[in-house]
């Protein structure tokens, strides 16, 4: 077929019937005939990965049923590029949650809530904290949260190597980081506490 001549639209599939409306009330009339062709692939490959997001985000809040709450948060989060089967988790895009988060981060006041650090810009941040917890309590948290057995025992080696907190000390400024125990109840009061009194400070040291 030469190039801007079109088949028939009856003799077109129904899907590239209408992304050839789709072009032609964008005022597109001429296009090589593989256009259609990429057009759809491009598309399927689209909602192929928002639902894919959309099971992850509703899997997530323990839902039975994918509903339109989990798409429309896909579509506005498209922070994945993938699954990790060996791990059970989604992979997240490093790049697009920094490029999403910069606008938000550059108006300070935001505390970011993660288990790795090393991709975040050292500008974002005036304090980082790494909550370390004791290898036996761990376990049982990991293993009630229904983790795999690579899963847990990976993590498990990150505890005892502390690798969170190197990856802090050389993703950061050393005075920056520090470290808080996580191992009952009471820790996460005094956790607080601590975090509280270091941002009443910083407003004293910055008010002038």
């Amino acid at each position: 077929m030469e190039s801007g001549k079109m088949a028939s639209p009856k003799s077109m599939p129904k899907d590239a019937q209408m992304m050839a409306q789709i072009l032609k009330d964008m005022g597109i009339t001429e296009y090589e005939p593989r256009v259609i062709n990429q057009m759809l692939e491009f598309a399927f490959r689209y909602v192929t990965t928002i639902l894919d997001d959309a099971k992850i985000y509703s899997s997530h809040a323990k839902k039975a049923t994918v509903d339109a709450d989990d798409v429309r948060l896909a579509i506005q989060w498209q922070l994945y590029d993938g699954y990790d089967e060996e791990y059970d988790c989604p992979i997240l895009d490093e790049d697009r949650v920094v490029d999403e988060l910069e606008n938000q981060m550059s108006e300070g006041g935001v505390i970011v809530d993660y288990h790795g650090c090393d991709f975040f810009p050292e500008r974002w941040f005036h304090i980082v904290f790494v909550l370390k917890t004791d290898n036996s309590i761990l376990y049982k948290r990991l293993e009630t949260r229904g983790y795999n057995e690579k899963k847990l025992k990976d993590n498990i080696q990150c505890e005892i190597f502390q690798v969170l907190y190197e990856e802090a000390l050389a993703s950061y400024k050393e005075e920056i980081v520090h470290q808080l125990s996580s191992n009952k109840p009471e820790d996460l009061e005094d956790n607080i506490h601590q975090i509280l009194k270091w941002i009443e400070q910083w407003i004293k040291d910055h008010s002038s």
